[in-house]
């Protein structure tokens, strides 16, 4: 069995529920995927490294860093980091915070991504 449809079955054992839920934009949905209950884990971790970092090297496309919003991109963008030092080590990841922090360095953006 391909590690995506690995990676889909386990989404849908672990993240999808059925029943009636209201959406963020006010649409209701007979369905709701919390993907985090699967990307937060050890297998879904190695599933989501491998199968996103597949799609990236297909696409051609050869960027340095991956990264987004807090918390929703932070497994997957670690994941395909990690994954990417498996292969060679092409990739960091990085944190976007929705907003910057009161102390420290007062940064928004945390991780490999140069200032």
């Amino acid at each position: 069995m391909s590690d995506r449809i690995r990676l889909r079955d386990l989404l849908v054992e672990r993240s999808l529920e059925l029943g009636d839920f209201t959406l963020a934009s006010g649409a209701r949905s007979s369905y709701y995927v919390d993907a985090r209950r699967t990307t937060m884990t050890a297998l879904g971790q190695l599933l989501v490294g491998r199968v996103c970092l597949d799609l990236l090297e297909g696409s051609g496309l050869r960027p340095t860093h991956v990264g987004g919003l807090t918390l929703g991109a932070d497994p997957v963008s670690y994941a395909m980091a990690h994954e990417s030092a498996h292969r060679g080590g092409f990739l960091d990841g990085f944190t976007v915070r929705k907003a910057a922090k009161s102390h420290g360095t007062g940064r928004r953006i945390e991780g490999g991504l140069p200032a």
